[in-house]
Parts: C-alpha cells; sequence; structure tokens
C-alpha cells in the first residue's frame, strides 16, 4: 500500500497541498522521473481528472481530460 505525504505550503498568496509518496523512488535521469509521472498521470486522466506536470526548467504542459473519439 502506497503511503502519501500531504503538505500544505504557501503558493500565489494562498495555500496549495503538495501531495508526494512517502517513500518517493529517486530517478537516474530527468526522462525517467518524467516517465514514471506520466504513467501516474495517464490513470488519473482515464479516472477524468485534468493533470498537469510540472518539471522546472522547462514549459509546463496541461494534459486535459481524455477525448473520447
Amino acid at each position: 500500500m502506497v503511503e502519501l505525504s500531504y503538505d500544505i505550503i504557501r503558493h500565489n498568496n494562498g495555500f496549495a497541498i503538495v501531495i508526494t509518496p512517502r517513500n518517493a523512488d529517486a530517478f537516474a535521469t530527468r526522462q525517467e522521473a518524467f516517465d514514471a509521472a506520466a504513467d501516474c498521470t495517464r490513470k488519473l486522466r482515464f479516472a477524468g481528472y485534468s493533470v498537469m506536470i510540472r518539471v522546472p526548467g522547462s514549459e509546463q504542459r496541461k494534459l486535459g481530460k481524455r477525448q473520447s473519439s
């Protein structure tokens, strides 16, 4: 079972929640970390959530809800 840590931080003149697995993995490369994040967010998107992967130093890309065809 995964244990999550919910950290409340100051953000944009208010507060935000940062959710992190307690035993978060360290990845050898930035690409491996991104791929792991993309895997997790893909599951959330299929559940109907809108998610964003943010990588410091790169353009932000918002991944919206999956479009049905």
